[in-house]
């Protein structure tokens, strides 16, 4: 799940320091749509915690440096929740087949 939590956070962090249309322009709507996707899974799954409440705020703020925190927490969400594994690791899938890279 590491290769995982790390592709995510990697877009995530792509899409929050550069903006949308810049994602847009360079990896298409579909992964961008796919990404929003992802997003709203992860903060649906970490609402439960105040702290990766803040951290994903955090996040937000200054992706790059909190981004090892935020693999950690996918990967333990993850390693709780199969089911959100398995559509981490399909969404990923889907985003690469949009032109996601």
């Amino acid at each position: 799940m590491f290769v995982t939590a790390r592709a995510i956070v990697d877009r995530l962090s792509e899409q929050v320091s550069g903006g949308d249309a810049r994602f847009e322009e360079l990896h298409g709507a579909p992964a961008l749509a796919i990404l929003y996707e992802v997003q709203a899974a992860l903060m649906a799954a970490m609402e439960s915690d105040l702290s990766y409440v803040v951290l994903w705020e955090q996040f937000l703020l200054t992706p790059h440096e909190v981004d090892e925190a935020l693999v950690g927490v996918i990967q333990a969400l993850a390693a709780a929740d199969p089911g959100l594994a398995k559509w981490l690791d399909e969404a990923l899938a889907r985003y690469r087949q949009a032109g996601g890279g």
